[in-house]
């Protein structure tokens, strides 16, 4: 192999000789003579500025997010932005209730603005008419003054762009505030008198009003909620004594027990407890869909008559009024039922005033005073399945 300072030569087994190599030898790169637009430095551009890296992450943990808006108005008038993330204004005098507060902003062309301050604005021109916009920014170098739709959203009013106009609207439809289309942005039009709105803050809402809507919880969780801030969003909750909710009086109103009774039939037949079930979803063999019971105060025997019609009540009667008096030697003195139309009707006066038995009725819709029927009643059907029961093979 043959070797020389600049080139490579090597000889084949034919006796030939490649083509040369070249060796590279590295040269030091000429340092950048532009200059940085945001710190003004040579050496970097301002896209790999450190110090701008540096401000945009401060401006993200001290504010709300980046903030992206253009403009060449005047800060007299107001923008609807839809990529704003607060209301920005430019003019101090404007501001309520101010507060320090730092941070930068990210404006469109990648240039950075400084927030000096925050507060409400409370406008008075002809566009923003008695409109109080809560935590807004001021930024001294900003040249149009925005509205932030997401503010204006969260506040519980709905924001709608069309081609011309966009419209700011309450949760029942009305508009309250207009803004007019020009060029590319959207500002605030001149409010009609009929159209105001008072704030674009959150409404406050009453205590009570929350006492509904989270299901009448009670008054101590409620107010230990909103003030220890356990559910985020109520700061604007006015805590109040809810005084007495109706809702709650009526639902938490329990009926008195009943007195049990002391005295009692101190011989067979003396009081007879009867009532009727159905009808029941599966038919007898004998095509009975109802039965009625017959239960003897003193001995608490009972008879179970199944019944193809709820009219075979009196019938049934009878039939049992005659079984139990012959078998006995004791006669039926008082027979109760509740008020159905199946005992209070002409057949049953006649029947018990023929017979000479005493009747009586229980209070409307108080099934308590018919207990030892209306217990004995579920028996058969929970205890061997009514449709398999002797009674309902009959």
């Amino acid at each position: 192999m043959l070797v020389k300072s600049k080139h490579t030569y090597s000889r084949t087994a034919g006796g030939s000789t490649s083509r040369p190599a070249t060796i590279n030898v590295g040269s030091q790169k000429q340092k950048p003579n532009y200059k940085c637009g945001f710190c003004k430095k040579k050496g970097h551009k301002e896209a790999n500025c450190f110090k701008k890296k540096k401000c945009l992450e401060e401006a993200k943990s001290e504010t709300s997010g980046l903030c992206f808006f253009t403009s060449a108005t005047t800060n007299e008038k107001w923008c609807l932005d839809s990529g704003s993330t607060s209301h920005i204004c430019g003019d101090e005098s404007k501001f309520k209730n101010i507060s320090r507060a730092s941070g930068c902003l990210q404006l469109a062309s990648d240039a950075t603005a400084t927030i000096r301050a925050k507060g409400d604005v409370n406008t008075s021109d002809n566009a923003l008419r008695n409109i109080t916009l809560k935590d807004t920014l001021y930024v001294p170098n900003v040249r149009s003054n925005l509205v932030s739709v997401a503010k204006v959203v969260d506040a519980g009013f709905n924001v709608n762009f069309g081609k011309r106009q966009a419209l700011i609207v309450d949760y029942s439809g009305s508009i309250q505030a207009r803004a007019e289309r020009i060029g590319d942005l959207y500002f605030m039009k001149e409010a009609d008198e009929s159209h105001q709105v008072a704030s674009f803050a959150k409404p406050k809402i009453s205590l009570g009003e929350w006492h509904v809507r989270l299901g009448h919880l009670n008054y101590k969780d409620l107010k230990t909620m909103f003030q220890k801030r356990y559910v985020e969003g109520t700061d604007t909750v006015q805590i109040e004594d809810i005084g007495n909710c109706s809702t709650c009086v009526a639902a938490k109103m329990t009926r008195e027990p009943f007195q049990s009774r002391s005295q009692y039939a101190k011989n067979p037949l003396e009081v007879i407890h009867t009532d009727v079930c159905g009808p029941m979803r599966t038919t007898s063999n004998g095509g009975a869909r109802w039965f009625v019971t017959f239960i003897d105060e003193h001995t608490r025997f009972c008879h179970v008559y199944p019944m193809k019609e709820k009219s075979q009540v009196v019938e049934k009667f009878l039939e049992y009024k005659n079984l139990v008096e012959n078998q006995t030697g004791h006669f039926i003195k008082e027979l109760q039922s509740d008020g159905g139309k199946e005992y209070d009707n002409n057949s049953w006066t006649k029947m018990l005033k023929d017979a000479g038995i005493k009747r009586r009725f229980t209070v409307p819709h108080t099934p308590q005073q018919n207990g030892i029927a209306e217990r004995k009643k579920p028996h058969p059907g929970r205890d061997s399945s009514m449709p398999t029961h002797p009674i309902w093979l009959a």
